[in-house]
C-alpha cells in the first residue's frame, strides 16, 4: 500500500477524502436502523407518538439520502485517485524504460 501511495503525490488527498466520504456513507447507513428501532420499541411499550414517529420516518429517509450521496461522491474520487496514480505508475514506468538501453531490456526480459 505504501508503494502505490508514493506514487500518488499530490492526489492522495482524492483517496484521503474518498475514505472520509464512505466513512459518513457507512455511519448514515447505520442511523435509520437505530431509528427504526426506537419506533418499534416505543409501538411495542405503547409509548408510540406519531409526530415522533413522522420524524424519525424524515430521519431514516434524509439519512439513506445522506447515504447516497456520500456514497457516490466518495466512490467518485477513489476512481479519480486510482486512474491518477495507475497514470502516474504507468508515466514512471515508460521513463524508467527510456533510461535503459534496448539491448540491456531485451537481454533482462
Amino acid at each position: 500500500m505504501k508503494k502505490i501511495l508514493s506514487y500518488a503525490g499530490k492526489d492522495k488527498k482524492y483517496i484521503y477524502s474518498a475514505i472520509m466520504l464512505l466513512l459518513f456513507s457507512t455511519i448514515c447507513g447505520i442511523i435509520p436502523f437505530f431509528l427504526l428501532n426506537t419506533i418499534i420499541v416505543r409501538l411495542i411499550e405503547g409509548q408510540f407518538v406519531l409526530g415522533e414517529a413522522l420524524t424519525m420516518i424524515l430521519g431514516i429517509g434524509l439519512c439513506l439520502l445522506m447515504k447516497t450521496l456520500f456514497y457516490g461522491g466518495g466512490l467518485g474520487l477513489s476512481h479519480l485517485g486510482a486512474f491518477n496514480i495507475l497514470y502516474n505508475i504507468r508515466k514512471s514506468f515508460s521513463e524508467n524504460m527510456a533510461r535503459h538501453p534496448m539491448g540491456h531490456i531485451m537481454s533482462e526480459g
